[in-house]
């Protein structure tokens, strides 16, 4: 580890992200290998890895598994926590047992092998990852609770759903981007969020503007429309003075 914080880390490198941080630390040990020599040694550290391999055995046909399992139960709220975080679980699995699969980068929940959800791991303690989609069952039965709703207040929610609070003029933006969503369902992630997206470019989005823009994305009868033609050759007989067939 000390010779990876001397190469990779000195100086401490400034990255947007954990692709580019990897990016970043691969270059630098490739570089590293091909151009360091250890003491003793005629060859640099990728050649003598190369004649090496010559006598090593190949690698597992599968990639090592570098995640961590948990078990864990969903609360009441649809969540289930790890590392200080409350990760939301889709509607209908509140007290079951479920899987965690996590790795450095992500955390996935599954019941009985199926895949639920996919979050982004969060290493920040109390920032909950509350999805949005996963409540719409529940905030339907509950037309109340949508105002206060802790996934509409501070759930992870698309740019083109926030951008939607913040343009609707109606005081119930909140409940109309709910019913976007829940009519949506059938539709297409895509479609829905393209919809939502052309409502926002008015700058007065609304539930009746969005409805509109997924019609208007709805494929038209005449769009699978097709000209038979037929056999033109009995004009070109007529014409030749052949006759009527």
């Amino acid at each position: 580890m000390d010779i990876i914080r001397t190469i990779a880390f000195t100086p401490a490198p400034r990255v947007g992200s954990f692709s580019e941080l990897q990016a970043h630390l691969d270059a630098s040990v490739l570089t590293y290998i091909k151009t360091h020599k250890v003491r003793g040694h005629k060859n640099s550290i990728s050649e003598d890895l190369d004649n090496e391999r010559k006598t090593l055995r190949p690698l597992p046909k599968t990639p090592l598994d570098i995640c961590d399992t948990y078990k864990a139960r969903v609360k009441p709220d649809q969540t289930v926590t790890f590392g200080g975080v409350r990760y939301s679980v889709p509607h209908g699995y509140v007290g079951r047992d479920v899987s965690m699969r996590v790795s450095p980068y992500y955390v996935e929940i599954y019941w009985r092998g199926e895949l639920l959800h996919k979050h982004d791991k969060i290493n920040v303690k109390g920032q909950d990852q509350y999805v949005l989609d996963h409540y719409l069952v529940a905030l339907s039965r509950k037309p109340r609770a949508v105002e206060q709703a802790v996934p509409i207040t501070r759930g992870v929610m698309p740019t083109q759903c926030a951008e939607f609070l913040r343009l609707c003029p109606g005081s119930d933006a909140k409940r109309q981007l709910v019913d976007i969503l829940l009519d949506g369902r059938g539709l297409g992630r895509e479609r829905t969020l393209s919809a939502i997206e052309a409502a926002n470019k008015t700058g007065s989005p609304t539930f009746q503007l969005v409805q509109f823009y997924l019609a208007e994305q709805a494929p038209k009868p005449y769009d699978s429309f097709e000209i038979k033609h037929r056999d033109l050759s009995m004009y070109d007989r007529l014409i030749g003075g052949g006759g009527n067939d």
